[in-house]
């Protein structure tokens, strides 16, 4: 699926307020009576109100063969104020893609979270994506009260490590010592990873054969583990190698150990292995670009 994303413009007004009057009329429908549907999707008609979000939010459309199936927007303080995918495009990842593009801005807006009312029909999905309520509540629509969630989510950046953040490392990464903590930082080959302006993990490489990046470790705290963090962790990695040029990347993990399972997931192959004295026996990875 060839999907591109870009921002709104006026003249999508009319394709974007028919997906949004369609979209409620069919699919939550399921969830709302339909004298709150009506009064929903009726929102549709006051085009004034729609180029007013499209100049003042973050406004995409997510487009196949130039036909709109999905948008979103985002205010300056986070408020993820809509979200909605064609009627006919449903469950094809386009919401996904759609709230990847809202939380890399929310990022580039220094946002500590993004918030939403989200509906009965989509609280599912955000949930899967790690948002989490915080209550439950009746939003007046036009004169209908209708029944959604208050709903947050609290961002993850990820960067170089700097030097502020020596001491942290040092503290937790006992595998190296405190002179390669520092040393990894000043080259820049830790990245670290921030849930809500806390330091959640990181991820540490260098060069194999000083030409393949060779991911040493990757790591968080136990209570962030199994959330999937790690697959944007080694992605952005991997994106990162890529625009320094490389085309192919390694890895290791102990055959124990479940992080293989994670890395064949990720696309990784098997390439070989060795015995370390008494340690099980450690398989090496590979990927290429």
């Amino acid at each position: 699926m060839n999907l591109e994303i870009r921002q709104a413009k006026n003249d999508d007004i009319v394709e974007i307020t028919r997906l949004f009057y369609e979209t409620i009329q069919i699919i939550n429908s399921r969830d709302y009576p339909q004298d709150a549907i009506d009064d929903w999707s009726s929102w549709h008609t006051d085009h004034d109100e729609w180029n007013t979000r499209i100049s003042e939010q973050y406004f995409i459309v997510a487009t196949l063969d130039n036909k709109i199936v999905g948008f979103a927007s985002l205010a300056t303080d986070g408020y993820l104020d809509l979200m909605f995918v064609h009627k006919d495009y449903q469950r094809q990842g386009i919401a996904n893609q759609l709230l990847l593009e809202l939380e890399k801005k929310a990022i580039e807006q220094n946002n500590q979270e993004i918030y939403s009312e989200v509906s009965i029909t989509a609280k599912a999905f955000f949930e899967k994506q790690g948002f989490c309520v915080k209550q439950k509540q009746l939003k007046k629509s036009r004169n209908k009260e209708l029944e959604n969630y208050c709903m947050t989510k609290e961002m993850i950046t990820i960067q170089y490590a700097e030097q502020t953040d020596y001491l942290w490392l040092k503290e937790q990464d006992k595998w190296i010592s405190d002179t390669v903590v520092q040393q990894k930082i000043e080259n820049k080959e830790v990245y670290i990873v921030q849930k809500g302006g806390k330091i959640i993990g990181w991820l540490r490489y260098n060069l194999f054969w000083d030409n393949v990046p060779f991911m040493n470790m990757i790591y968080f705290l136990d209570e962030y583990r199994q959330k999937r963090i790690g697959t944007k962790l080694v992605k952005y990695w991997e994106e990162e190698m890529k625009q320094k040029g490389y085309n192919s990347v390694l890895t290791s993990t102990q055959s124990n150990e479940g992080a293989q399972h994670f890395y064949r997931k990720m696309g990784y192959k098997e390439i070989g292995g060795f015995k370390y004295f008494d340690d099980p026996y450690e398989i090496i990875f590979h990927k290429v670009f």
